[in-house]
């Protein structure tokens, strides 16, 4: 039993860097992603203790909203590589290099920060009052230079 969970294990760590590879950046990216969609959850159980409204219900519908903001950035993905194969096969070689994915990855982060801060704030916890104020002009930002970069010419 050993040999197959070394086998796995190989596996595993074998496709996880095939998939680093072809994601580049958004590799990156999608690893601060996951990070803080973990720490929004358990700040959101932690100010859920704290204000006595914990619900398995709560808990579960949070579950699968971070499950869909996944499937979020896999559409964002899919929709890069279309383009760059529709381009391709008109013959206009171009690629987004996952500019799409990149731009909803990093949104979505921003998103779930800014969830952390708010879980954090139900608590009475005290905030540096910039953190929240960076994180939303980055937010917009963000926003505004991805609208610009899809906007009709």
């Amino acid at each position: 039993m050993d040999n197959m969970g070394v086998i796995l294990r190989a596996g595993a760590a074998s496709l996880i860097a095939a998939v680093s590879m072809r994601l580049d950046i958004l590799g990156d990216l999608l690893w601060l992603f996951l990070l803080s969609v973990a720490l929004d959850y358990l700040t959101g159980i932690a100010a859920a203790v704290y204000t006595k409204k914990l619900s398995s219900g709560t808990g579960l519908r949070g579950i699968v909203k971070k499950t869909s903001l996944c499937f979020v950035i896999a559409a964002a993905l899919l929709t890069d590589d279309l383009i760059s194969k529709t381009a391709s096969q008109f013959g206009h070689p171009f690629s987004t290099g996952n500019l799409i994915a990149v731009a909803v990855t990093t949104w979505l982060t921003i998103n779930e920060l800014i969830s952390i801060l708010e879980n954090i704030d139900k608590m009475n916890i005290p905030l540096p009052p910039f953190l929240l104020a960076a994180l939303r002009r980055l937010k917009t930002h963000t926003e505004k230079r991805s609208e610009s970069l899809t906007a009709d010419k």
